[in-house]
């Protein structure tokens, strides 16, 4: 109830990290952790969260360099790039389910169940000798 958490305390410095690979690193650990999160709904909970937390960052940080920053055109750009990694992924999805189909209905038709015709008609199928 009354544990001491974490004595460490943070300042950030420049407010942003100046190296090119670190940036990229740090991006790269953050997406590596989304991914250690096994729930999708849990994971999704949690990237909406830290995004909201990194937003909230960017414009209090703006605030405190006095740059102007138009929040309605910076959240519909953000709305704009969230739909458009949607819509890839959708594109994605759609893609691998019709190579999937794809490969269920070239199979089905090479070893057809007794009495199921793909793309055939009865006349065509070979009829069992009594």
């Amino acid at each position: 109830k009354n544990a001491k958490l974490s004595s460490k305390t943070f300042k950030r410095g420049a407010g942003y990290i100046s190296n090119g690979a670190e940036a990229r690193e740090f991006s790269e650990l953050e997406a590596a952790f989304y991914q250690s999160i096994q729930d999708p709904q849990e994971r999704a909970e949690i990237k909406f969260h830290m995004q909201k937390e990194w937003r909230e960052l960017f414009s209090n940080f703006c605030v405190s360099v006095s740059q102007p920053l138009d929040a309605d055109a910076w959240l519909s750009s953000v709305e704009e790039m969230d739909r458009r990694v949607s819509q890839a992924k959708d594109a994605a999805r759609t893609a691998r389910r019709k190579l999937m189909m794809g490969y269920a209905l070239s199979q089905d038709s090479q070893n057809p169940a007794p009495g199921v015709f793909i793309d055939r008609s009865a006349a065509d199928v070979p009829q069992p000798q009594d």
